[in-house]
């Protein structure tokens, strides 16, 4: 009688049906873990970003405020440009906690880091993000997600285009650029670099009506980029 004409010890047949049954109920069980770990780390990421929002709402809430006890007077020019600024600042401060929370997700930071040092188009400006300034193909490679978060930290993060480009390329999210943006952050930066005056030694325009446009403008733009987190949240978790 050979190894394979023995018979089969029902005993033993019966352990091995229900160690295998156990093995497949195991690997449910973790399979189901990772679900449901990951359903909590983007409602998480959610709730982090609902409180971005509500920071940036409550730091350009306070500008109409300001701007009601000024006039349109030049004496009041400079701090006119200084809501304007602050505007600009809140929404840079919003996109920068958007990337800091997009790299600590463990599905998107060694996306992130490998853009930055193998896929990133070094020779288009356009596309190539002021984060890589300075950096080395070996330093992004073997920088931790706080060391990265860091970078991006201190980048400037206030032009919609390049935002767009940038997080489309890192994240693979779609965000919108607006039309004037160019001229909003040219506003912004004859501000910020030279106390709102124009190479031609004129004061650059700018009235009250203008900055409550750009609060209106830069919140409209922020709830479209909350709506495209959002999405890609439920299409991560099927939700």
């Amino acid at each position: 009688m050979t190894e394979s004409d023995e018979p089969i010890d029902p005993i033993e047949a019966e352990l091995d049906r229900a160690l295998e049954e156990s093995e497949a109920a195991y690997l449910e069980v973790v399979r189901h873990n990772a679900i449901v770990d990951d359903l909590f780390d983007w409602l998480e990421f959610a709730e982090k970003i609902q409180a971005a929002i509500e920071g940036f709402q409550i730091r350009v809430s306070r500008i109409p405020l300001l701007l009601a006890v000024m006039t349109e007077e030049a004496d009041w020019h400079f701090l006119r440009g200084s809501q304007y600024c602050a505007v600009m600042g809140a929404y840079e401060r919003f996109v920068h906690e958007v990337f800091e929370l997009m790299i600590f997700r463990d599905d998107h930071f060694e996306m992130v880091r490998n853009v930055l040092a193998n896929d990133w188009p070094k020779n288009d400006k356009h596309q190539q993000h002021v984060v890589l300034s300075g950096l080395k193909k070996k330093t992004i490679e073997t920088m931790s997600r706080v060391e990265l978060a860091e970078v991006f930290r201190n980048t400037t993060l206030n032009d919609a285009t390049r935002i767009a480009s940038s997080v489309e390329k890192l994240f693979d999210l779609k965000f919108p650029v607006p039309q004037r943006f160019e001229k909003v952050c040219a506003i912004r930066n004859v501000f910020t670099h030279n106390a709102g005056v124009l190479a031609d030694g004129e004061l650059q325009p700018l009235s009250r009506a203008d900055v409550c446009q750009l609060i209106k403008e830069i919140d409209d733009l922020v709830a479209i980029y909350a709506k495209a987190l959002e999405h890609k949240a439920e299409v991560a978790t099927g939700i």
